[in-house]
């Protein structure tokens, strides 16, 4: 009896023991499989990212030509209206009967803010508290700076990406129109600020929602090059100018090396696509260094 329970025990023990080697064993093959990388075949994109303000092609601010009151609004927020509409009228006293002639747009656009009311005073030619104003959303533009390191990798037409952080889920393309040949100025006893160049793009696929002064990222494609061989950054061994990758099999593979970006690496020479080869074992290159 004594012999029979004993048994059960091993038995009980052995089956335990299977269990718990069971997630080890499916553990480190998906960890085997995780630290391979594949040669595949895709595309080098180089970007330099930046963040800018939306602008429209024009915009007119409506002030008066002299100090006096608002006698009248003829427009809401929202109204589009053409060149030669009147906009508000406004006198020098509400009390007298004078004729007030209405200060009409100079452009065809939308009317995007109303800063005073009817009855209130305005000062003369204030640019900065303006009746209203009134947008041309016929083009969008983005108005960015750059720094020096990035301003000699762009040229005109190059496509951009706009991510604007009040509509996370939409973005637009854009082309660089215009970049500045000087730097912008700055105090020239001051050494600690960037040098920048200024730099202009046109929303090619502005809607509705996308609003002048919204602040928005942008990634400029510098550089790109389609249906290449490439691999990641972290699949391959850099050592004495040396480029090379470990093949699944533990096979070393020299490899030549092309263009790349933050991500991958164009491969030219040394391997196939579809191969597998070892992630970098960083640990083990510190310990024989």
């Amino acid at each position: 009896m004594k012999n029979l329970f004993s048994k059960k025990t091993l038995l009980i023990v052995a089956i335990l023991a299977i269990v718990a080697c069971v997630p080890f064993l499916f553990s480190s093959g998906k960890n085997k499989k995780s630290s391979l990388g594949i040669v595949e075949k895709g595309d080098i994109i180089q970007r330099v990212s930046l963040s800018g303000i939306v602008q429209p092609v024009r915009k007119a601010v409506i002030v008066a030509s002299y100090a006096g009151y608002v006698k009248k609004i003829f427009v809401k927020i929202g109204d589009n209206v053409k060149a030669g509409d009147p906009l508000v009228s406004v006198v020098q006293s509400l009390s007298s009967f004078e004729q007030a002639y209405p200060l009409r747009s100079p452009v065809t656009g939308r009317v995007v803010q109303i800063r005073h009311q009817e009855g209130e005073f305005v000062k003369a030619s204030d640019v900065t508290d303006y009746i209203l104003r009134v947008d041309d959303l016929s083009e969008m533009y983005v108005y960015v700076n750059a720094a020096e390191i990035d301003r000699v990798k762009m040229t005109v037409k190059q496509e951009a990406l706009l991510k604007p952080m009040a509509l996370s889920e939409k973005s637009y393309k854009a082309q660089i129109v215009d970049l500045a040949l000087a730097s912008n100025d700055k105090d020239r006893w001051d050494r600690s600020s960037v040098v920048e160049f200024p730099i202009t793009l046109k929303v090619l696929n502005p809607d509705a929602d996308l609003k002048s002064g919204m602040s928005t990222l942008i990634d400029i494609i510098t550089f790109k090059k389609e249906n290449v061989l490439t691999l990641r950054h972290e699949f391959i061994y850099v050592q004495g100018g040396e480029s090379y990758v470990l093949l699944e099999n533990g096979e070393k593979r020299i490899v030549k090396t092309g263009v790349s970006n933050e991500e991958k690496v164009e491969i030219l020479e040394g391997v196939k696509e579809g191969e597998k080869v070892q992630k970098v074992d960083f640990a083990s290159m510190l310990e024989n260094s």
